[in-house]
């Protein structure tokens, strides 16, 4: 069963440094764990909830175990410092289809 790591996040207005440094880094992770991403984009308005995230992004892998083997692996925890200076706000969750 494939599973969905659903991202909200807030990207940092000084961050756009590490954002870049993060999607570089992150991206052959993803892609080493066999994820691909399905969208990428901003929020365009909010039909129920507080709407505090801006953009969202939805990564599918072929099942739970490569979404968290991906999150564990040790380069993409590198990845994490630059991740953290880029956005404001980041969740992840997992969603089994």
């Amino acid at each position: 069963m494939a599973t969905i790591v659903l991202v909200m996040t807030t990207p940092n207005p000084n961050g756009a440094e590490d954002l870049a440094t993060y999607q570089k880094l992150a991206g052959p992770v993803v892609a080493r764990h066999g994820g691909e991403i399905m969208y990428r984009g901003r929020r365009a308005d909010s039909l129920a909830g507080a709407g505090a995230f801006a953009m969202s992004l939805a990564i599918r892998f072929p099942d739970e175990a490569a979404a968290r083997a991906w999150h564990a692996d040790p380069d993409y925890q590198a990845a994490i410092a630059h991740r953290n200076k880029a956005f404001t706000a980041f969740e992840a969750h997992l969603i089994n289809e």
